[in-house]
């Protein structure tokens, strides 16, 4: 598979010397408080008002309310000072992303020099100028609690979220912003959650309903990430690394006990050879709990032309399934263990000033980190884990006191694997589990068909995935009441789902399905075998339940997608008065979508395809926001447009195609005409 680290890392240099004037934005907040006699309540016109560390600051006016704007998310200590006052100083003020942080500071009068005052700030209980279901942790939430190693673990967690979906809607109708921007894997419309290192994570929001005029293409809600950005003046590094040791992840016998669900009534001597009917007549509840059996003896003797006895019958059924005793017998690959390979994952960090360089730059700093993971199928696969590799980097830095810039690259790979169904470009693979509900109860002595491939390690296909953003953004303050944002971000996703790892030709004679000629491995009365059941089923296989637990063959999935998509976004913020903060901007994106997916199995080419399509779509969206705070009552009122354009057309068929006859109207109406009544379609309007 190309990988093309290289090619962004160049991207990036580029952007550093090329376009001095970009920021990630708009994913910040406000201070807004007044300063007061601590004595008569009287409001400081002109008190001073500063955020250390940085050269945000505000002026209090004649009633004594200042405002700050575009303060990034975070925890700070904000200073107040007048002249005759002490000077106060609020520790551990937070602010968030789109959140306005209220910072009421009296001042006590002073004739004399005295020492500054120091406070820590308190957690607001209730955020009073919240108008939709939002959600606000900072990264040391995330980390305490137990157990989570990712983004999606610690969602997971939370109220109304499961398996990722919120408020019971799909997928992708969840939309994922990191520093503002989408990343979204737009051939399917779902976020890639699995980019993000929890240790790049400053700040994390979710909103669940009530969304305001600013967000579009979204129904469920809005995951919103602010990662961490270096100091000027100190090098910070984190290290998380974590071990489990090698273990079942299901609950039950593992596959190839013989008493598991699907083994027991072929193994157990009360009822294998006899069946369950004879064998279990006076245990109903043992009847009742697995799966109907004839027994071997009955078996053998309906299939004389297989010339086997009871007991080779049994053993090839042990052989196929690499059931316990099976090494015994020759198995090449002797018994089916698995659960034998530890879990691990490393995350690290590393941030601070650029050197060497970093003052010539406007101070620029850097914030990198790396996640590698390796998560272990819970059943047998073809291959032993998820594998999941993480790089993050952003730079920072002041062209000026009032235009910032940042630039910011996410590239992530995983090898896993996936079923032979589905639609091609699905983000996020499959998680170490790989194992649905059905699988986890039917090993606690349940029954579900989707069961069907559970001893056959080959029956989905390996795939690897490439994603990344790269983007750069500008945050310009044209004023202490006026700012803008511009971002430009590009994201790209590929598939690569190419072959099986185990093919028709390694193992069959192509004419009659039989053991490989000059590979036979053993017999078991007329039946010769190789390394079944690895792309076997043929004479004298015997189906559990009316359930082809043995596919033949490989899952045949392919995948070749390709996602490239360019967003434009732009902000403008403007505080009109202390009771008005006016907010305008437009997102611009366009997708290139190569969808190209097939089914490509040798062994039962019914079920063969191949699609593909190339689309280019494009989407508009813009939207005005007013925000009204005044005397505890807030409203946030707005108005949005959005235009999506699929840039294709409906499928035509043309004369000369051999089926075009049947897509005239009169082969509709016809169509329509059974369907009606069949019960199948509902009468047309004015019909009985």
């Amino acid at each position: 598979m190309k990988r093309n680290i290289p090619i962004r890392i160049l991207a990036l240099v580029l952007c550093v010397f090329l376009v001095p004037v970009c920021l990630w934005a708009d994913t910040v907040g406000k201070i807004s408080g007044k300063i007061t006699d601590q004595e008569t309540g009287e409001p400081l016109p002109g008190a001073n008002v500063i955020v250390q560390g940085t050269s945000m600051g505000a002026a209090a006016d004649v009633e004594g309310d200042f405002f700050i704007l575009n303060v990034e998310p975070g925890r700070y200590s904000i200073q107040a000072s007048v002249i005759g006052y002490q000077s106060i100083t609020v520790e551990n003020v937070l602010v968030s992303q789109n959140h306005t942080t209220p910072l009421d500071i009296q001042l006590p009068s002073t004739v004399l020099e005295a020492e500054a005052i120091t406070v820590t700030g308190q957690r607001e209980v209730i955020r009073m100028d919240e108008s939709s279901s939002l959600l606000t942790v900072e990264s040391s939430e995330v980390f305490e609690v137990p157990m989570v190693t990712s983004l999606e673990d610690f969602l997971n967690q939370l109220e109304g979220v499961e398996d990722m979906v919120i408020r019971g809607g799909g997928l992708d109708q969840t939309e994922l912003q990191v520093d503002g921007m989408m990343l979204v894997n737009n051939a399917q419309n779902r976020p890639m959650m699995g980019l993000i290192n929890l240790s790049s994570v400053q700040e994390l929001s979710i909103i669940k309903g009530g969304f305001s005029a600013e967000y579009g293409n979204v129904r469920s809600g809005v995951i919103s990430v602010i990662t961490k950005s270096g100091s000027q003046t100190a090098y910070h590094g984190s290290v998380d690394f974590r071990f489990a040791p090698a273990q079942m992840k299901h609950s039950g016998l593992p596959l190839w006990d013989l008493d598991n669900y699907y083994l027991r009534p072929y193994f157990d001597p009360d009822v294998a050879f006899v069946g369950t009917q004879e064998g279990w007549d006076d245990q109903p509840d043992m009847a009742s709990q697995y799966g109907e059996w004839e027994g071997w003896n009955s078996w053998a003797e309906r299939q004389p032309e297989l010339e086997q006895t009871a007991q080779e019958a049994q053993d090839l059924f042990r052989w196929y399934h690499r059931a316990d005793g099976a090494d015994k017998l020759g198995h090449p690959h002797g018994v089916n263990k698995y659960g034998n390979v530890p879990d691990w994952m490393g995350d690290l960090s590393l941030s601070g000033p650029v050197p060497l360089v970093g003052k010539l730059l406007g101070g620029m700093t850097f914030f990198m980190s790396y996640k590698n993971e390796a998560d272990a199928f819970a059943l047998p696969m073809p291959r032993e884990y998820v594998k999941n590799q993480n790089f993050h980097l952003k730079l920072s830095t002041s062209i000026t006191s009032n235009l910032k810039l940042k630039i910011e690259m996410l590239q992530g790979y995983m090898e896993t694997a996936r079923g032979a169904g589905g639609a091609g470009g699905q983000a996020g693979g499959q998680q170490g589990l790989f194992m649905s509900s059905g699988n986890l109860a039917l090993l606690q002595g349940k029954y579900n068909a989707s069961s069907r491939t559970v001893f056959y390690d080959y029956a989905v296909m390996p795939i690897d995935i490439s994603r990344g953003m790269l983007g750069v953004t500008v945050d310009h303050i044209l004023s202490p009441k006026t700012y803008y944002s511009l971002k430009v971000a590009n994201v790209q996703a590929s598939f690569d789902a190419t072959e099986d790892m185990i093919t028709r030709r390694n193992f069959y004679d192509k004419n009659n399905h039989e053991a490989t000629k000059g590979n036979i491995l053993a017999s078991f009365g007329g039946i010769a075998v190789d390394e079944s059941p690895y792309g076997y089923s043929g004479q004298g296989y015997v189906y559990m339940g009316g359930d082809n637990q043995l596919r033949a063959l490989g899952a045949g999935g392919r995948d070749w997608t390709t996602v490239n998509t360019i967003q434009v976004k732009f902000d403008f913020t403007s505080q009109v008065n202390k009771y008005n903060q006016l907010k305008a901007g437009f997102l611009y994106n366009t997708d290139e979508l190569n969808t190209h997916f097939a089914n490509q199995s040798e062994f039962d080419v019914t079920g063969n395809f191949d699609m593909k399509w190339h689309f280019s779509p494009y989407r508009f969206g813009g939207y005005v926001r007013n925000k009204i705070e005044f005397q505890g009552m807030i409203a946030d009122v707005g108005l949005r447009l959005d235009v999506n354009e699929p840039n294709g057309e409906w499928f035509s068929v043309k004369e000369e195609d051999r089926y075009a006859k049947y897509y005239r109207t009169k082969y509709r109406a016809e169509f329509q005409d059974i369907m009606r009544s069949a019960g199948l379609m509902e009468p047309a309007k004015g019909q009985t």
